[in-house]
């Protein structure tokens, strides 16, 4: 009667069964499936199930992500609206990255506020007096952990602070604080570029104000992709930017008691019909 091999046995063979391949130690083999590129040497190590699950289910690289309460935009010198924060991360492929490897830094502050964390987790951080700055910056915190293969993973979240921007129709033809600070939109001027489409409505002067430290206008051109005519220096409009569009300078001060200088654009005419102005 012919020998029967047991299905326990073939079992233990793929499980336990070192893979002894018939290859030279020093030959590499390709990359096949999620198994990468080794010596004959690395794989003589590995059982045949080792081999298996190396072709089959490439290594998924973990990522980590933080984040801290509350918003992430505040205009110049206001403050985070809370003293205590929750910091908190995740970690996804959690089996493929190394147990309580996290380490959570206030980068500002270059202090360290935890470290052998979980994957997952939070802690909370109080700060006294409410974070807040008096210039356009931001302020920021950093994770990292460790993956089971390669090098470390790493995630940063950050709170920033800007000053505004200004647009919109005034009837007015004299220029003051409290007419740029009472136009219709003052969105956050992120970074210096203000090239873009400006929507303005009719029934007066169109007004432009973005902080001093902004890029300065080239050019300013109505939807048919004319050029439209900006105040000049009879009109008060003495500054002259490099592409000759006069303008003006003016201090304005926030509702948190900051003040910056901006420069100031405006239309030569009183306009009836609105438009888009496109900036450059």
């Amino acid at each position: 009667m012919a020998n029967k091999i047991k299905t326990k046995q073939i079992d233990g063979d793929i499980a336990g069964g070192i893979y002894n391949c018939a290859v030279d130690n020093n030959v590499q083999s390709s990359t096949l499936g999620g198994a990468a590129s080794r010596l004959a040497s690395f794989w003589k190590t590995q059982t045949i199930s080792q081999v298996l699950d190396a072709m089959l289910f490439p290594y998924q690289r973990p990522t980590l992500t933080l984040s801290v309460e509350g918003k992430s935009t505040y205009e110049v010198g206001e403050s985070v609206e809370d003293t205590t924060l929750t910091i908190s991360w995740n970690t996804t492929n959690t089996s493929n990255a190394v147990a309580d490897s996290i380490t959570v830094n206030d980068d500002n502050a270059t202090e360290t506020l935890g470290s052998g964390l979980p994957l997952i987790g939070s802690l909370v951080k109080t700060y006294t007096p409410a974070i807040v700055r008096t210039t356009p910056g931001s302020y920021s915190w950093s994770a990292s952990g460790t993956p089971t293969q390669g090098s470390a993973m790493t995630a940063s979240a950050g709170k920033n602070w800007y000053w505004k921007k200004y647009w919109g129709t005034a009837s007015s033809e004299t220029l003051s604080e409290a007419l740029i600070k009472g136009l219709a939109n003052k969105p956050f001027q992120i970074g210096n570029a203000i090239a873009d489409g400006y929507p303005f409505t009719g029934g007066g002067y169109w007004y432009f104000a973005w902080p001093s430290t902004a890029n300065i206008p080239t050019v300013f051109k109505d939807g048919n992709g004319l050029k439209v005519a900006m105040a000049t220096a009879a009109q008060g409009y003495t500054l002259t930017t490099p592409s000759g569009i006069n303008y003006r300078q003016i201090t304005i001060q926030n509702s948190f008691n900051q003040s910056t200088t901006y420069n100031v654009f405006r239309t030569t005419n009183f306009l009836g019909g609105g438009d888009t102005v496109a900036v450059s």
